[in-house]
């Protein structure tokens, strides 16, 4: 018997924070805190995007693009990485979006870094 599937595995994590950048499904973004405010709202219209679009997306956060299409695994602080609860970016985003998007925050480690990889269903 199968246990229940609660979120995605850990090698599921590790293989986005790995892809994202180099697919249509998986999007990279510099280390960055939950902010409420601008830094958010960007992100909010990229998850929304990804919820808008079929099988949904992951965005990783704490990779960064360098200037030679390359990218550096920077990670995230423990700060930025506590500051994207589940619950308080989902209350921010849906009290903007309607109807309500599904997604959740997950705060994985890779190589000695911690990244925050944020799952939107479609």
């Amino acid at each position: 018997m199968d246990s229940i599937h609660h979120g995605p595995s850990e090698e599921e994590l590790v293989r986005w924070i790995e892809l994202s950048g180099e697919s249509e499904f998986v999007d990279a973004k510099g280390p960055m805190e939950w902010d409420g405010s601008d830094a958010s709202a960007s992100l909010a219209k990229d998850i929304a995007a990804f919820a808008n679009s079929r099988d949904g997306g992951i965005i990783v956060i704490g990779k960064s693009e360098k200037d030679d299409g390359t990218y550096d695994f920077v990670g995230v602080t423990s700060a930025q990485a506590a500051s994207f609860d589940t619950t308080v970016v989902g209350q921010w985003i849906n009290s903007r979006f309607s109807p309500p998007l599904n997604f959740a925050c997950y705060r994985p480690e890779y190589k000695g870094n911690t990244y925050v990889v944020i799952v939107i269903q479609e």
